[in-house]
């Protein structure tokens, strides 16, 4: 192997990288989600005890949420792996939520998508759970 051969193997090699980092980094997507004022939701609980949760138009709980999905429309990736059966999974017209740890995964039009959160953003739904 001369030179130009590892020089070329090393500039492919840089061209992969750069590839992969710019497809990764356009992976993010936008979701329109939103949970209107009028619009009930479940909150169906699979830590601990598992429970469903009925989420009413003008709870608190009901505004944080709305409040939550206006906050995190941004910074969606697609998801890979088979979701576990933990946390806390909301349902609505059109989506469903399951927050496990500091992730969040989303089903919705364009496919099965995920975001990382911290715990503490969405604490008013593990409340709801009792946890």
């Amino acid at each position: 192997m001369t030179v130009s051969d590892v020089l070329t193997l090393a500039n492919l090699r840089a061209a992969c990288v750069l590839a992969a980092s710019i497809l990764v980094s356009g992976c993010n997507e936008s979701l329109p989600l939103s949970l209107d004022k009028g619009t009930s939701a479940h909150a169906y609980c699979l830590s601990g005890v598992r429970r469903d949760v009925g989420i009413q138009p003008g709870t608190e709980t009901h505004q944080a949420l709305a409040a939550w999905i206006t906050e995190n429309r941004g910074g969606w990736e697609p998801y890979l792996a088979t979701p576990p059966a933990l946390g806390v999974i909301v349902r609505a017209d059109g989506f469903s939520l399951q927050f496990v740890g500091s992730v969040v995964i989303a089903h919705v039009e364009q496919g099965v998508l995920t975001k990382t959160a911290q715990e503490s953003s969405y604490a008013f739904l593990s409340s709801q759970c009792g946890n």
